[in-house]
């Protein structure tokens, strides 16, 4: 559908059939944008639980244990946000989650995640049980910041996981919803 855009009554842009004309110049495919400027937002969800209190990479997307982000073009920022709601069982429960990628997946397909082929981002998110805590359980969001940025040249598959560490006290992640916000960042 073609659109304008329009300042003061005077036509500043207009699209028609995937053109943007701006003020009789056309923006192409070699437009360069700012530093900072969000390129994409991905997204996923998953409400699968991690119950057993085993150290595990969390399923992040729907089952799956890493999500892909395709075509990342080195020297841009990956910002990563991320929210689990966690049990961290009482006296000395511990939930510690720490950011893993790796890159060169074939598209459209999340690499299994595995300590040894993935690169660590170290620990993103602590949860400890409060000290006041005596006969329940904390329960909580642990909500997290990652960042990536890959120097060098061209795109790249990227994967992405999150490892959680339980600690000596079994603690669990619960079947509510855990989200995953990634935005591309012009670097």
């Amino acid at each position: 559908m073609p659109g304008e855009i329009k300042l003061n009554s005077v036509n500043f842009a207009s699209e028609s059939g995937g053109t943007i004309t701006v003020n009789n110049g056309t923006i192409g495919s070699g437009v360069v944008f700012p530093a900072g400027h969000v390129i994409r937002t991905l997204t996923f969800e998953s409400t699968t639980a991690v119950t057993d209190e085993i150290d595990q990479f969390v399923p992040i997307d729907s089952t799956n244990t890493s999500i892909q982000i395709p075509n990342y073009t080195y020297g841009n920022k990956l910002l990563i946000w991320a929210m689990i709601f966690v049990v961290v069982k009482e006296n000395s429960g511990l939930v510690e989650c720490t950011g893993y990628y790796k890159t060169g997946g074939s598209l459209g397909s999340p690499a299994t995640p595995n300590i040894g082929t993935f690169t660590s981002q170290g620990v993103i998110g602590h949860r400890l049980t409060s000290a006041n805590t005596l006969a329940t359980d904390d329960e909580d969001t642990l909500t997290m910041m990652d960042l990536i940025e890959l120097s060098g040249s061209g795109t790249t598959n990227l994967d992405y996981a999150i490892y959680a560490d339980f600690g000596v006290a079994p603690s669990e992640i619960s079947s509510k919803k855990k989200r995953v916000f990634i935005q591309e960042v012009q670097g």
